[in-house]
């Protein structure tokens, strides 16, 4: 059966009115229905990238250590292997703010990550200018780490 990813778009409540949603274009996924309809007992998340994580890569993170890493989307900024094999990445959560170590700019363990098919120029319009409009701010703000600022602005054509 062949893998097809299809983006998912977040939503959540809308401020101020408890009683509707509205679509959070900065919490993406991916889902492959072939993989949720397998039958051969192959469940999900379809993993369709297995080659090293790079600098500019998507990255859904499946699951919160100790209350610090969200669990939602971010772009890989730096991938580190250290001696034992282990990979770390940094990476930046952009819908939580402006590229900050330790708030949103964290270290997250390679195996924490499930990297998502889609790319930067794949993104929903609304997604990428919500990425550009923080990455702007900060870099004119000059509160960009220069890890951020040397790998975003090239990705992001600033």
């Amino acid at each position: 059966m062949e893998h097809v990813p299809t983006l998912v778009i977040g939503s959540g409540i809308k401020a101020g009115a408890p009683d509707t949603t509205a679509l959070d274009f900065s919490d993406i996924s991916e889902t492959c229905l072939a993989c949720m309809v397998a039958t051969d007992g192959h469940t999900g998340p379809c993993r369709l990238q297995t080659a090293p994580i790079a600098p500019g890569t998507l990255v859904r993170t499946r699951a919160g250590r100790f209350d610090v890493v969200p669990s939602r989307t971010g772009i890989v900024l730096n991938a580190v292997t250290g001696a034992d094999g282990a990979v770390t990445l940094a990476v930046w959560f952009w819908a939580l703010g402006a590229p900050v170590i330790g708030a949103t700019l964290l270290p997250v363990k390679g195996d924490e990550v499930q990297p998502l098919a889609t790319t930067l120029d794949m993104l929903p319009a609304l997604t990428r200018a919500a990425m550009v409009r923080r990455v702007t701010a900060a870099i004119e703000a000059g509160g960009t780490p220069a890890l951020a600022a040397s790998v975003l602005a090239p990705l992001l054509g600033l």
